[in-house]
């Protein structure tokens, strides 16, 4: 079993067990309350003389459909004239039935719009106005759903209602003594755990009872007793290509656009599917830096099941009522499941 003070920030208080953390480790943690109901992050502590207090926010997130800048440009330049360039060191430009490379312009409907209606550049160019033009060229407004997320002010708790804080793998959790959350939202509280179908447990987080954040829900299973089949869940760091930055370098000034730049891979390589190991390929034989960018993904590693009776509450997420030690002590025969308690 891989130590627990290999997590990060865990610090373990040799008399009491309890794992213990710095101010800004806890930033941004999860706190729900012990009917498994999310009160918010922490945002800051405040820490009195008698007494510390939790500032907490909540992030809502909103949908929205707003114009896609990049398509409409894309169309507006299939409307400009276009340049028929033959390059000066064309080994072929000689040949029977070449083709001179066609160049598209290059165009920012923000910048055409300003121009057409005489705008300064402290002026804005919103949506509406974008659209307008658009309209007026006679194209179809290419749109994609924007997901915004907004912080609220979720007020501040005392550090005594603090039970629990765990953390994994899989991030950080504090969870209270009380039904905080319920209790505001108006939740009936209940003894026992209702059994739940699929619709109402998949992708709801698991927390062990020591607030270790676990993975995630995925169904319900039935059988002579019933369970919930869970998603072993971590965080990883890893480098990969930034695309993005690599296209900037490339787009306009060598290629008109990205599928121009999937051409030129695949015809060198010799390869029908153009992937990131292709143009990673690519850039190396022309010896072209690669920009590299750091991410982290949450990787799934297993599934394993839980029996109903080790459920301990059910709200926002679901609250086993043992420690993922003991439940890779009750299904031994699972040897990937010792990975839970890394």
């Amino acid at each position: 079993m891989a130590s627990l003070s290999k997590s990060l920030g865990n610090r373990m208080d040799n008399f009491n067990a309890r794992i213990k953390f710095t101010e800004s480790e806890l930033t941004d943690t999860m706190v729900v309350d012990s009917e498994g109901y999310i009160v918010g992050n922490i945002e800051t502590l405040r820490i009195d003389p008698e007494e510390i207090f939790i500032k907490l926010y909540g992030v809502e997130k909103e949908r929205r459909e707003v114009i896609d800048i990049a398509a409409l440009n894309e169309r507006l330049s299939l409307m400009m004239p276009v340049k028929r360039i033959i390059p000066i060191f064309a080994e072929d430009a000689f040949e029977p039935g070449y083709q001179p490379q066609v160049k598209r312009q290059t165009v920012d409907v923000r910048t055409i719009v300003r121009e057409q209606l005489n705008l300064k550049q402290s002026d804005e160019v919103t949506e509406e106005l974008i659209a307008r033009y658009a309209i007026s060229q006679g194209l179809a407004i290419p749109y994609f759903v924007q997901e915004t997320e907004t912080r609220t002010d979720r007020g501040a708790i005392p550090w005594t209602l603090v039970d629990r804080v765990g953390s994994s793998d899989f991030g950080r959790c504090v969870i209270l003594k009380e039904p905080y959350e319920a209790r505001r939202r108006g939740i009936e509280i209940k003894d026992s755990v209702p059994y739940r179908g699929k619709k109402e447990l998949e992708d709801k987080m698991v927390i062990d009872s020591d607030a270790k954040p676990v993975g995630s829900a995925i169904d319900i299973l039935i059988g002579i007793t019933h369970g919930v089949l869970v998603r072993k869940q971590s965080y990883k760091e890893e480098e990969s290509i930034d695309l993005d930055l690599l296209m900037k370098s490339l787009i306009p000034s060598r290629f008109n656009n990205f599928e121009d730049f999937k051409k030129k891979v695949s015809k060198d390589l010799g390869k029908k599917t153009v992937g990131i190991a292709e143009i990673s390929a690519w850039c190396k034989r022309y010896n072209m830096s690669l920009p590299s960018k750091r991410q982290t993904k949450v990787v799934s590693d297993f599934e394993f099941s839980v029996d109903w009776k080790d459920i301990g509450k059910i709200g926002d997420l679901i609250i086993l009522s043992k420690t993922v030690e003991e439940l890779a002590q009750g299904q031994g025969s699972q040897k990937n499941l010792e990975l839970i308690i890394k």
